[in-house]
């Protein structure tokens, strides 16, 4: 299976980065629906992350996130949600994961084996690749929407 490889400009305004989306917004929105579900975006849990943005999220980040939600026609508490679900659900499932002094920096590799409904973050990983002063600042592995 091919592993899409994603081009993210970090020195485009953090609302507008996440347009390059546009052509996984259907493995995005599916990833999102499968996120708000399992982890149960209503009423009280809705109310506490709206709190939590408002309270400690940082502007340019909050500014990235209203960026994707606008990408994949979803709400910022969806967003939200589906870039918290990995911190949430390594609560309940655990993860492995390493991270080692490397020679351009320090390099954190995590396992990405856990279990999702049809292979969904398996079928929708891809691979970003993060730009800045027109150079290769990093690269992660990741699903759309993830920031």
């Amino acid at each position: 299976m091919a592993v899409p490889r994603i081009t993210v400009d970090l020195d485009r305004p953090p609302r507008q980065r996440w347009d390059v989306l546009a052509p996984q917004v259907d493995a995005a929105r599916a990833l999102m629906r499968a996120y708000t579900r399992d982890l149960g975006l209503t009423g009280d849990m809705a109310s506490l992350l709206a709190h939590y943005l408002d309270a400690h999220v940082q502007a340019d980040f909050r500014e990235e996130l209203e960026g994707v939600a606008e990408v994949l026609g979803c709400s910022v508490l969806e967003a939200a949600t589906g870039n918290l679900y990995y911190d949430a659900l390594k609560l309940v499932l655990g993860c492995t994961a390493v991270s080692t002094d490397g020679p351009d920096g320090p390099i954190h590799a995590r396992n990405l084996d856990w279990w999702s409904d049809d292979g969904a973050l398996a079928r929708y990983t891809a691979i970003f690749d993060f730009y800045q002063d027109g150079k290769l600042a990093f690269t992660t592995v990741g699903w759309p929407g993830f920031i």
